[in-house]
């Protein structure tokens, strides 16, 4: 009787062991094959993911490139701008200077407004008022120019986006 059972166990273990083998060959052909699916999906993969980064820097640079030329003309207007308020100061020195306030109950030397009136247009401004006048303006043009400068910029990054 331990014969049988020795034969039993060993037909038994060689079922087994025969049973184990078939299971790893087909599983590491298996695996081969499932190796070889993904290392295609992965090369595709990563040329996609090239090609759209060759885009996207394409993009970003075209985009570099246009903001570079929006900042050279955007620092060339203000150049002019700066020049033109320095000119403007310049022939601003020989205005009067306002006269000093009246005392208080004094009777002003001119009641209402007329040729006489000094300050009344542009022309007779006195000079701490005109310098105010032509510094105002130079800092309104100067943020008009860098909102025109924003507007572009951001026009041309919607289209870079459309495309």
């Amino acid at each position: 009787m331990n014969t049988r059972v020795i034969g039993v166990l060993a037909v038994l273990a060689l079922l087994v062991l025969g049973a184990w083998r078939m299971y790893h060959m087909g599983y590491d052909e298996g695996q081969g094959d499932e190796r070889a699916i993904w290392t295609e999906k992965s090369k595709a993969q990563t040329q996609q993911h090239n090609e759209e980064m060759a885009k996207a820097r394409k993009a970003e640079q075209t985009l570099r490139d246009q903001a570079d030329t929006l900042k050279k003309e955007t620092s060339d207007e203000i150049a002019r701008l700066n020049a033109n308020v320095d000119h403007l100061l310049g022939k601003l020195r020989d205005r009067p200077k306002r006269p000093a306030p009246a005392p208080a109950g004094a009777v002003p030397t001119t009641p209402t407004p007329g040729a006489d009136s000094p300050g009344c247009d542009g022309r007779r401004l006195y000079g701490e008022d005109a310098t105010f006048l032509v510094r105002e303006s130079a800092i309104t043009n100067y943020l008009r120019l860098q909102l025109a400068t924003c507007h572009a910029q951001y026009g041309q990054a919607r289209e870079q986006l459309a495309q």
